[in-house]
């Protein structure tokens, strides 16, 4: 449940990202204020959507969900909780 949601959560960033980035250049070379505001929104659902995904990965790592293959890689029961939040982004 926690992996798809994570994965829907990232390719939806993705979307997002690609859709901001046309509606943006297609903005610029028209010189569309419409479409300036578009790509702001745009941008708005990229970072919620990534801010949402990485939260969820805390979760998973708090839980300690090992069905998600990147917990089960970094996860460990035996950390503490501010180790187990951290590890997010140390194996990077």
């Amino acid at each position: 449940m926690i992996a798809s949601l994570g994965r829907s959560l990232v390719l939806l960033s993705l979307l997002a990202a690609t859709a901001g980035a046309m509606v943006a250049f297609a903005a610029g070379a028209r010189q569309s204020v419409a479409g300036w505001k578009w790509a702001r929104w745009f941008a708005y659902a990229y970072a919620a959507t990534i801010v949402s995904a990485n939260l969820l990965m805390v979760y998973a790592l708090l839980i300690h969900d090992f069905s998600v293959s990147y917990v089960a890689q970094v996860g460990s029961r035996a950390l503490p909780v501010w180790v187990t939040i951290v590890s997010l982004w140390s194996s990077l």
